[in-house]
């Protein structure tokens, strides 16, 4: 514990211009969000949720001081400054939404047979059905805690809008591109997607107001 305190206090002597060499980027806190580090866990509390980052695998040093993140790496080992972006980016997006959720909208198209979609909260899943007049169910894992909304067509049971929101984006991307991929056609079902446009297909991405 006496060296962790020992290094962190040298890096952030190097920050503000005194001993040894430093790149680093900075991370303020706003108002209304709670900050926690644990060596190289963040957990980030705000008025939308909580996320939680594990960055151990990177060769980084996160460092709090006052209202304020510091992302460090050595300067003189040029292959580890790659992950000081990433992992800045990371917590940025993090703070953010915390504050405004990330929200994904895929559009619901069919041609030849309406598609069926539920939610499955239990098993955190999103089930598929009729799919191409197909009897299986197809299921889509749910990443983290994104929230399912499903908007239908007028007057009818069948969907039109599919809203991903979350507020870890990687949670809420991830998901996103199970549900679209869930819907290529492959092996006997493989069509001309020029003709058989079939699908979930990401329309938009946004964030809350």
């Amino acid at each position: 514990m006496v060296e962790l305190i020992k290094t962190e206090e040298a890096i952030l002597e190097a920050i503000k211009g005194e001993g040894i060499n430093i790149d680093f980027e900075e991370i303020e806190i706003p108002e209304g969000v709670e900050v926690e580090i644990m060596g190289k866990k963040v957990r980030v509390r705000g008025p939308k949720g909580t996320v939680e980052k594990d960055f151990t695998h990177m060769p980084i040093h996160i460092i709090r001081d006052g209202n304020k993140i510091y992302v460090a790496v050595y300067a003189r080992k040029r292959k580890h400054t790659k992950f000081l972006g990433t992992a800045a980016t990371k917590i940025r997006r993090m703070i953010e939404g915390v504050q405004r959720r990330f929200i994904y909208i895929h559009k619901v198209v069919y041609r030849h047979f309406p598609i069926r979609v539920e939610v499955d909260k239990e098993n955190k899943q999103i089930l598929i059905k009729g799919f191409y007049g197909r009897r299986d169910t197809i299921r889509v894992p749910i990443y983290g805690d994104v929230e399912i909304e499903i908007e239908y067509q007028a007057g009818s049971e069948i969907p039109d809008l599919i809203y991903l929101k979350g507020c870890d984006i990687e949670a809420v991307s991830l998901t996103s591109a199970a549900l679209e991929n869930a819907c290529k056609l492959r092996g006997k079902y493989r069509k001309d997607i020029r003709i058989f446009y079939d699908g979930i297909w990401l329309w938009k991405k946004t964030r809350e107001e």
